[in-house]
């Protein structure tokens, strides 16, 4: 019976089928993608800002029953259901309107067909290079997504639709509501910026005949709703018919806060469909410090009554005039000012008259509409630096440019003077100028020598100043190539509050800069043109990383923007380089660099540890049968011979190594020099840590072989210089990184005394700090040895990982160890 009954449904189903395939599914429908918030104006179908895709689609049969709008983000595995609001065209024809702000996707595919009768057309199918920016409110531009509630603030009858992320009138059965508004919460909270004195912004909306309104307000009581610059809340923004208007531009003169909000009108008298806002986008204005500065004539003189006249036309400021700044000056720096705030040419062109030959320190402050006030202080009667500026800038998107055609590099002469006898000079005015050329980019003036092209960003001639006092430097460089996004702003009080050494200033005792500059302009809604951050150093001669006879290996980026490849002839890895991200400014001995490189998870907590190296198995390793230590002092209690036993120190949080500690080969043929010490907590190696160097007499095993595994951090003193040992750093369960304790391995910040380190081993971590500040001629500042010895004597546990050393070292691996 029961046979008959699975006869006879087969039966019924196969007929099914068949019918169906009897039957040619019309052709798919024909779409255009006709531009949405299309910044890059191109279709809207490969720019990565558009939050809004409208699709226009025709159906290939009549008056189609129904419809079908689908994307997938896995390539076409998984595929999900479109919500879109559409506008009929014909009974054919229809307008979608896709928010796509939630979507993140590099290659995003979109599909849709039509049905009538129950017969479903063949698809139309595209790809949209899609991949939106994370919301960013720390870089002077934001994307409201409405991904979330997070900047919701207070509503009345709108609806935040987080899943579609988009705004609405909610329905209120069975009509919407007439009109709501929303409100945001600042959208800087949490960010640290100074007054906002104007805010660029553009919103993206489905409007179509129903009215969408907007205000701005740097403060949250006063806002603004025309390009007046005064607040006026009853006064709206409206842009009727654009779903995305030209942005528009906000002064606010009316009102002074460092805060930012908006808030939008939505009304409707059409219950059948509601206004839409998919997107907010901003780009604000900050007020900028003034940047003080001052020149003199003369510099010094010998002459008892000489006057000395003070010029601070080198002065800028962004947003204002020179001619709109107080000036006052204290002509002996004892913080007494000798002049009170005054205006326009009589605040900044003064004279003095010491009756001394003597050395003066005098300080000049600027103080601007909003209260801002920035100093700057030089000296007269005191020798200048009259001549060359030596050393190099450094832009990690462009490599290095040399200040002077004669130059060093790790000790090298390298000269390029036969493009030119050029190089930045200082001159005994206190100011600066030249020219410095970048093989990638070509080249870059300073100061006066820039006035052929053009005013500097804030409106002035182009000027580059030095104080004599401080050694702080000033004032502009432009690289010509970028035109009006070239230019380098020498100083700027957003980074010059932070740590003097990040502020460009001069060495004199070297005619070398330091510091950091920018160059970057800017389009609409912050993105960068320019080489971006500058670092000046002086010789070339900077600490960097080398490993010896292995490879390094990152599940993440490997070096930053601040990391120094290898001199010249040397290398930072023996073979190869290899990342699940980029590599920035390493390089390897076999030119073997591999990006995108398969992504091996670091050891999850479950006992087993799988690594690109093997599996630890940790149960195993502590099985009972361990050496236990109470103590602290991992030096004081490990023994000389390490006789193939697991040492377990589990007793505290932080464990010290304060003396020398020497492993020393086994004597006998029955006895291992292998070890294991697990540390449970951070492991403060403060001293160093050696390997008998007598050669083995009787069997392998007898080598000296450690391995380390810390719970915790690995922290080296600055003073230790050799280390031994496979390091496996685990980290506490469960603490991601950066946190202490997650398993990081640091160096030493040894600035006030480099010295160099020297590691023989391995060494595996969630996270590198890399400190050393060594950097003798063209010696690395950290040195990590791959000595073989974990393959030779493996520590107990280990056994796998030593298997799978050779994979990680001679070839690309991409798939787990199982």
């Amino acid at each position: 019976m029961k046979i008959r009954i699975i006869t006879i449904c087969f039966t019924l189903l196969l007929v099914a089928v068949i019918s169906v395939k009897a039957q040619e599914a019309p052709p798919a429908p024909t779409v255009a993608f006709i531009g949405g918030d299309d910044i890059l104006s191109n279709g809207g179908t490969d720019d990565p800002y558009d939050s809004l895709i409208v699709i226009d689609i025709t159906a290939s049969q009549d008056i189609p029953d129904d419809i079908e709008l689908q994307y997938s983000t896995d390539g076409g595995e998984i595929w999900s259901d479109i919500d879109a609001n559409f506008t009929v065209i014909s009974v054919k024809r229809g307008v979608y309107f896709w928010s796509t702000s939630k979507i993140y996707a590099p290659t995003l595919l979109f599909r849709t067909r039509t049905a009538k009768s129950g017969i479903w057309s063949e698809y139309f199918q595209a790809a949209l290079s899609l991949s939106h920016r994370v919301t960013n409110h720390t870089a002077t531009y934001f994307v409201e997504s409405f991904n979330d509630e997070i900047y919701k603030g207070s509503a009345t009858s709108d609806t935040w639709d987080t899943v579609r992320a988009l705004v609405e009138l909610p329905l209120n059965p069975p009509k919407y509501h007439p009109n709501g508004n929303v409100f945001s919460t600042n959208l800087l909270s949490g960010v640290s910026n100074d007054d906002i004195i104007g805010v660029t912004f553009q919103p993206v909306q489905w409007p179509f005949g129903h009215t969408m309104k907007y205000q701005v307000s740097n403060n949250g009581s006063d806002w603004y709703g025309d390009t007046s610059g005064q607040p006026h809340n009853n006064i709206w923004f409206e842009f009727p018919g654009e779903s995305v208007p030209d942005a528009v531009y906000v002064p606010f003169l009316g009102s002074i806060g460092n805060e930012l909000y908006w808030k939008a009108r939505l009304q409707t008298t059409n219950t059948n469909v509601t206004p839409q806002l998919y997107q907010m986008r901003f780009d604000w204005n900050e007020n900028k410090v003034p940047l003080a500065c001052f020149t003199v004539d003369p510099a010094s003189s010998d002459v008892v009554d000489q006057v000395f006249s003070f010029n601070a036309n080198c002065t800028s400021d962004f947003e204002e005039d020179i001619s709109d700044l107080d000036f006052r000056w204290d002509w002996e720096n004892d913080a007494t000012f000798d002049t009170t705030w005054e205006t326009d040419f009589r605040g900044y062109i003064k004279s003095h008259v010491y009756n001394s030959t003597s050395t003066f320190t005098i300080n000049l402050e600027v103080r601007d509409s909003l209260g801002e006030i920035d100093s700057y202080t030089n000296s007269i009667n005191e020798e200048g630096i009259e001549g060359a500026i030596a050393g190099w800038a450094w832009s990690s998107n462009y490599g290095w440019t040399s200040l002077n055609c004669d130059n060093t590099y790790f000790g090298a002469e390298e000269s390029y003077c036969h493009l030119g006898n050029y190089g930045w000079q200082a001159n005994a005015d206190y100011t600066m100028d030249g020219w410095a050329w970048d093989s990638n980019l070509g080249w870059l003036c300073l100061g006066s020598t820039c006035i052929p092209y053009g005013n500097n960003p804030e409106g002035g001639t182009p000027q580059a100043n030095y104080s004599r006092a401080t050694g702080e430097v000033n004032g502009w460089g432009k690289y010509i190539v970028f035109g009006e996004s070239g230019w380098l702003k020498l100083r700027d009080a957003s980074w010059c509050d932070a740590p003097d050494d990040l502020c460009v200033h001069l060495d004199f005792s070297r005619h070398s800069l330091e510091g950091y500059a920018w160059a970057g302009g800017k389009t609409d809604f912050g993105i960068g043109v320019g080489p971006g951050w500058v670092t000046f150093q002086g010789s070339v001669n900077v600490p960097w990383l080398e490993t010896r006879y292995s490879s390094i290996y990152g599940r993440g980026d490997l070096g930053s923007s601040n990391t120094v490849a290898a001199p010249d002839s040397r290398y930072n890895a023996s073979y190869c380089i290899l990342s699940s991200g980029d590599i920035f400014n390493l390089t390897s001995e076999n030119n073997c660099l591999e990006g995108s490189y398969t992504d091996l998870e670091f050891p999850n907590v479950s006992g087993r540890y799988k690594t690109i190296l093997g599996i630890i198995k940790f149960e195993d390793i502590l099985d009972g049968n361990e050496v236990v230590y109470l103590d602290t002092d991992v030096d004081a209690s490990l023994p000389d011979i390490l006789d193939g036993k697991v040492y377990n120190f589990n007793n505290g949080d932080d464990y010290t190594i304060d003396s020398p500690v020497v492993f020393h080969n086994a004597r006998n043929l029955n006895s291992s020099g292998a070890g294991t010490i697990v540390i449970e907590g951070n492991l403060h190696i403060n001293s160093n840590i050696y390997y008998e160097e007598n050669p083995v007499t009787s069997k392998i095993e007898n080598l000296a072989s450690v391995a380390w595994i810390v719970k915790g951090d690995v922290i080296v003193d600055p003073s230790v210089t050799e280390i031994v040992g496979n390091f496996i750093i685990l980290g506490q369960d469960g603490l991601a990184c950066p946190n202490d304790g997650c398993g990081s391995f640091k160096t030493g910040d040894d600035f006030s005394n480099p010295k160099q380190l020297v590691i023989n081993g391995l060494i595996m971590a969630k996270q590198f700090y890399f400190q050393r500040y060594y950097k003798v001629e063209r010696e690395p500042a950290e040195v990590l040895i791959y000595d073989g010895r974990v393959l030779i004597n493996t520590p107990p546990g280990l056994e796998s990982v030593a298997k799978g050393l050779p994979v990680w070292r001679e070839a690309f691996a991409t798939t787990e160890i199982e």
